[in-house]
């Protein structure tokens, strides 16, 4: 069975291609073979239906201006429409679907009868099919487990060093606060000492005076015997 292919390289659709270039014409300066200029403006119209008037105009030179009429662009029209020449329509047969491997051709498998071979091909694409989801599908699948068990092992490793960096700068943060508490005990207890020095001095002279005192009435206790002694040894005489 032949189908038409459509070509997208007719002249009408090359110099399309060609308006709905950027910056887009607002108005298009046709210089026909004849030498005659024509002006056709855009506006709403269809760019494929714009393509067909110019076409029709037999178009030598083709000027796409702006709304200032400022020329955007030239083309001489036999140069653009050469390439619709090159790639003329042309019919095909399509080409039959690929074989599987291991399963016979569709020729292989029926005669000529139409009827068995649409029901063949319907077969054949059905196991494509198949195919496909048997070995494309799960092949996305398995790639699609695998990313995400890499992602999971990569959080895991990210959070268990978030974890050990946290420890870390709590031990270094509660070794500081344990220096600045000895460092202020050290300082509370010399400014402890510096306070009590001026009463301990003061107790130690009252201490001081006290055993003076006490010292002294001892001796005078001691002395007044002796003192006695001699005029009554006096008068005894």
């Amino acid at each position: 069975m032949t189908t038409r292919v459509q070509d997208a390289r007719e002249p009408e659709r090359v110099l399309r291609s060609w308006l709905l270039t950027p910056p887009r014409p607002h108005v298009v300066r046709v210089t026909t073979t004849d030498g005659e200029t024509r002006n056709v403006t855009v506006g709403s119209s269809k760019f494929l239906d714009l393509a067909k008037t110019i076409l029709t105009l037999g178009p030598e030179l083709l000027e796409a201006l702006d709304s200032k009429e400022n020329l955007l662009r030239a083309v001489h029209a036999e140069e653009l429409l050469s390439e619709a020449e090159e790639l003329p329509a042309h019919t095909t047969t399509p080409a039959p679907p690929p074989a599987l491997s291991g399963v016979p051709s569709i020729g292989e498998l029926v005669g000529e009868d139409a009827e068995t071979r649409r029901f063949a091909l319907i077969a054949h694409l059905l196991a494509d099919a198949y195919r496909h989801s048997n070995d494309v599908a799960f092949a996305k699948l398995a790639e699609f487990t695998a990313q995400q068990s890499e992602r999971a092992t990569s959080a895991e490793r990210a959070l268990d060093q978030f974890i050990r960096a946290e420890q870390l700068r709590l031990e270094v943060a509660r070794a500081e606060l344990d220096a600045r508490i000895a460092a202020q005990r050290e300082a509370d207890e010399e400014e402890d000492e510096e306070d009590a020095s001026p009463i301990k001095e003061a107790f130690d002279k009252i201490a001081k005076h006290v055993a003076d005192s006490v010292g002294g009435d001892d001796d005078e206790d001691d002395e007044e015997p002796t003192n006695h002694a001699a005029p009554n040894g006096v008068g005894g005489h």
